[in-house]
């Protein structure tokens, strides 16, 4: 992979969805070579817009069906020091 930021691909098909990491050039020969055919891409809108739907923050991906392109990194989360026992003086 090269040194961009990971690109993840989220195919729903409206009874399932799948994710892929790719890199930009890998999204663009796909893009270019219509890898998934006539899926449409949802841009920025369309997302936003379902998510009020939602009222939730989440995406239903069994009633959404489309192409999601999503730039960035994992991310791990790490685990935070946390009180095990309290005592009283």
């Amino acid at each position: 992979m090269d040194t961009d930021p990971s690109i993840y691909i989220v195919v729903s098909v409206g009874d399932g969805a799948s994710i892929e990491r790719l890199t930009r050039a890998q999204l663009m020969d796909r893009l270019n070579e219509k890898w998934w055919g006539a899926k449409r891409i949802l841009d920025v809108d369309a997302f936003e817009r379902l998510l009020g739907r939602t009222g939730s923050g989440a995406i239903d991906l069994m009633a959404t069906a489309g192409l999601f392109i999503i730039k960035g990194d994992l991310v791990v989360p790490k685990p935070a020091k946390v009180v095990e026992t309290w005592s009283l003086p």
